[in-house]
């Protein structure tokens, strides 16, 4: 069998194929984008701008300072080295996430 069967096969298909790249898969309401946001679990306004609620910025602006406090921490405790570039880049990276906590709800949804 070769690729352009296999993929006529696949293509004929009807199903969901969670575990394939979302070019490959069946969407059944039509739009791709859509369907492999809710097959991955991820709300549809994953991808939009959500504008902070004054409140949410005041949670924001205390969780980016508590990580500066720590990154700093980081920095000076920590020998340099890879696992210290790690640590300090894995931090950057919870911080990052932390402001998206504060912005959305555990489903993805806007958090107003």
């Amino acid at each position: 069998m070769n690729l352009k069967q296999i993929w006529s096969i696949i293509r004929g298909r009807q199903t969901n194929f969670s575990w394939m790249n979302a070019s490959w898969a069946y969407y059944p309401d039509g739009d791709p984008i859509v369907t492999k946001q809710r097959r991955l679990g991820m709300h549809a306004t994953t991808y939009d701008y959500l504008k902070p609620t004054d409140d949410q910025m005041a949670k924001m602006a205390e969780a980016r300072e508590a990580a500066k406090v720590y990154g700093e921490a980081l920095e000076r405790i920590l020998p340099d080295g890879p696992d210290k570039t790690f640590a300090i880049r894995a931090h950057r990276s919870n911080a990052m996430w932390a402001n998206v906590a504060i912005t959305r709800q555990p489903d993805g949804a806007p958090r107003t």
